[in-house]
């Protein structure tokens, strides 16, 4: 995706050719999971799974593997494994698609 001059991405976000980058806060043990709004320039995701064994990751490259429909292995936490804030990749054919699925999904949970 290459953003027009008229677009500005979010500031949770950064883009190169194929491969998103989001800037992510994870609430777990929450009572549902959801992309929950923005918070000091990350993304605010709440996942119902606990941060043990790696639970809480699976579950949140299962979320966004759902909500873009793509194979989990097109998704991928970069850096904050065993942290609340991560970095995840995302390698897509369509970014400009996956923002606007992102996007809705967030404009719809607020």
């Amino acid at each position: 995706m290459k953003p027009d001059n008229h677009a500005k991405l979010p500031e949770w976000l950064s883009c190169r050719s194929e491969h998103l980058r989001l800037q992510l806060k994870i609430i777990p043990r929450s009572s549902r999971s959801a992309l929950i709004g923005c918070e000091g320039g990350r993304l605010k995701v709440r996942l119902k799974a606990p941060p043990v064994e790696g639970q809480a990751n699976r579950e949140l490259i299962g979320l966004f593997a759902k909500l873009l429909k793509l194979p989990k292995c097109d998704i991928s936490i970069e850096s904050g494994e065993r942290s609340r804030l991560k970095s995840l990749g995302i390698r897509c054919t369509k970014p400009s698609e996956a923002l606007e699925k992102i996007t809705r999904t967030l404009n719809n949970s607020l």
